[in-house]
C-alpha cells in the first residue's frame, strides 16, 4: 500500500511540474492572462510546498514496507531449507546403512575357516572376499570354490624393471607357460609325467588330466611340475624350462625328444602315424636333468590313408613304400627313362639294359606299341606274317660267368680256368628265349654248366682246348629246361 501511495505522489508531482512548464510558456505567449497564471502558479507552489516536507517520510514508509516483505520471504525460505536438510539427513542415513550392508555381504572380514554363508546367513555372492588368518591371504569366492586373490601392488605394475616374472606360481612367466590342472586319473600323478587332457572341471578353469598312454591317439599338453594327488590340483608345464627333476642321463645335451609310445620321452621319432616333438635336453643328469619344452600339435606322417609329412629318400635303390624321392634323384630317374625311350625307335634294337627280348615273331612289344598308323605297314604284326629286311641283335662279352639272357642275343667268353656258368634275366614262360655262346678255349679247363640243359645224346660236348666253339641254347618254359648243342666246333 505504501509503495502504491508513493508512486501516486510521484506521478502527481511529475504531472504538475509538466503542466506548470506548459502554463508558463502559455503565459509568455498570452500576456493578457498573466494575472491568472500568476494565481495558478501560487496555488501550485503551495501544493508543492506541502508535499516536499513529507516526501522523506513517504519514501521511508515505502522502504520499511518493502524490507518487511523481503524478511518475510527469507523466513519462509529458511524454513524450507530446514525441512530439506532434515530429509537429506534421513536419506544419507539410509544410504549409509545400505552401503554397509552391501560391503558386509561382499567383504566378510577375517576368518580362520572358509565361510559357507555370508555374515547375514545368506548365500555367498560371487566375488565375496575374506582374509584367511591361517595363510594371511585375501581369498575370493568364484561361485564354487574359494581361491587366493591376485593382489597387485604399485611396485608390481608401475614398471617391469627387476620384477620376478618367472616365479613358478605365475601361470605365465618370463620363461614358462603353465596350465592349472586337476588330476582325474584316480591315483597320484608323479612329478615330470607327460599328461593329456580329457576335459575340464565343471565350474572352474582347471583342465582335467591323466597320464598319456598312447602317442598315436592322444595329444600331450605338458609335464607335471610336481606330484599331483588324485582329485588334487597343480601345474603342468606346457612351454619353457623344466625344473631340475627330470632323468635325462641317457640323452646328450641338445637331443630332441618326442612323446614316447606309452608316455614319457623318447629320442626316436616314430616312422608312422603321428609324432609330437616336445623338448630339447638342456642338462644331462639322472635326477636333475633339465629340458626346454614346447608341447604343440602332433605332426602326421603321410600314408595311403593319411595326409601329412613324407620322409625324402635320396637313392634309387630304396625298397621303402612310404618315402618320396628327392628332386635330385627324381631328375636322375627322369634322365634314365629319357635315355631308355630314345633307344625304342622303329629301326633300332634296344641296347643293354632293356628287358624286352626278341620274340619268336621278331617284333618288340615296345616297338609295336610305339608304331603309329602311318608306319604300321612297315612292321610285322604280332599275329604273324611275312618279314623282310634285317634283324639286328645285341652282343655282350661275359665278364665273369653269369649270362644275363635278356640283355643280348650273342655272348662271348674266353676260358682261362675252371668256370661255372649261371643264368639271369630269363624271360617268363610261355615266351621262347635263346642265345648264342662263342666259347674260346672251352676245353682248356673244367666248365660246369647250369642245371636243366638237355644236350645232344644226353652228354655234354667235348670242347676245343685252343680254339673257338659256337654253342646254341634256347628255352620255352622260363628256364626250367634248356636245349643245348654245338653248332660249330673249332671254328676258324
Amino acid at each position: 500500500m505504501a509503495g502504491t501511495f508513493v508512486e501516486h505522489v510521484n506521478q502527481l508531482a511529475a504531472d504538475l511540474t509538466a503542466q506548470l512548464i506548459l502554463n508558463i510558456t502559455d503565459v509568455a505567449a498570452i500576456k493578457g492572462n498573466v494575472s491568472t497564471v500568476a494565481g495558478d502558479s501560487a496555488a501550485i507552489n503551495a501544493i508543492v510546498a506541502q508535499i516536499i516536507p513529507n516526501l522523506a517520510e513517504i519514501l521511508l514508509a515505502d522502504n520499511n514496507a518493502a524490507t518487511a516483505t523481503v524478511q518475510a520471504g527469507i523466513s519462509t525460505t529458511q524454513a524450507g531449507f530446514s525441512a530439506a536438510s532434515a530429509a537429506a539427513a534421513l536419506l544419507s542415513e539410509q544410504n549409509a546403512a545400505l552401503s554397509y550392508d552391501q560391503f558386509d555381504d561382499r567383504y566378510l572380514g577375517s576368518k580362520a575357516v572358509a565361510p559357507i554363508l555370508d555374515n547375514d546367513g545368506n548365500a555367498l555372492l560371487v566375488g565375496a572376499l575374506y582374509f584367511d588368518t591361517v595363510t594371511n591371504k585375501i581369498r575370493v569366492w568364484d561361485g564354487a570354490l574359494w581361491s587366493d586373490a591376485l593382489i597387485l601392488t604399485a611396485g608390481s605394475i608401475s614398471t617391469m624393471t627387476n620384477k620376478v616374472l618367472d616365479d613358478i606360481t605365475n601361470s605365465v612367466g618370463a620363461n614358462h607357460v603353465h596350465h592349472e590342472v586337476r588330476n582325474a586319473s584316480g591315483t597320484t600323478i608323479a612329478q615330470g609325467t607327460v599328461v593329456t587332457a580329457q576335459g575340464i572341471q565343471s565350474g572352474t578353469d582347471y583342465i582335467e588330466v591323466v597320464p598319456l598312454t598312447d602317442n598315436q591317439t592322444q595329444v600331450a599338453i605338458g609335464i607335471t611340475h610336481t606330484a599331483i594327488l588324485n582329485n588334487g590340483t597343480g601345474l603342468v608345464l606346457n612351454t619353457g624350462m623344466s625344473g631340475d627333476f627330470t632323468n635325462t642321463n641317457i640323452w646328450p645335451v641338445g637331443t630332441i625328444l618326442y612323446v614316447g609310445t606309452t608316455g614319457g620321452f623318447t629320442d626316436v621319432r616314430p616312422t608312422a602315424g603321428q609324432y609330437q616333438a616336445c623338448a630339447v635336453v638342456l642338462r644331462q643328469h639322472n635326477t636333475q636333468g633339465r629340458l626346454l619344452v614346447e608341447f604343440t600339435e602332433p605332426k602326421h606322417i603321410a600314408s595311403t590313408t593319411q595326409q601329412g609329412y613324407t620322409q625324402l629318400n635320396n637313392t634309387l635303390t630304396s625298397t621303402s613304400t612310404v618315402q618320396a624321392l628327392t628332386a635330385v634323384q627324381g631328375k636322375v630317374l627322369n634322365d634314365a627313362l629319357a635315355g631308355k625311350q630314345a633307344t625304342l625307335t622303329f629301326d633300332t634294337v634296344p641296347t643293354n639294359g632293356s628287358t624286352n627280348p626278341v620274340e619268336s615273331n621278331g617284333i618288340f612289344d615296345a616297338i609295336a606299341a610305339k608304331a603309329d598308323a602311318a608306319n604300321l605297314a612297315n612292321y610285322l604284326a604280332l599275329s604273324g606274317g611275312d618279314m623282310t629286311g634285317t634283324i639286328r641283335e645285341a652282343y655282350a662279352a661275359i665278364a665273369a660267368s653269369d649270362i644275363a639272357v635278356s640283355t643280348a642275343s650273342v655272348f662271348s667268353k674266353t676260358i682261362s680256368g675252371a668256370t661255372t656258368f649261371t643264368l639271369s634275366s630269363i624271360p617268363l614262360s610261355p615266351k621262347v628265349s635263346g642265345f648264342t655262346l662263342e666259347l674260346t678255349n672251352g676245353g682248356s679247363a673244367v666248365v660246369t654248366w647250369w642245371a636243366g640243359i638237355k644236350w645232344t645224346g644226353g652228354i655234354a660236348p667235348t670242347l676245343t682246348a685252343a680254339g673257338l666253339d659256337i654253342l646254341e641254347f634256347y628255352t620255352r618254359d622260363g628256364g626250367t629246361t634248356w636245349r643245348g648243342f654245338v653248332s660249330s666246333k673249332d671254328n676258324k
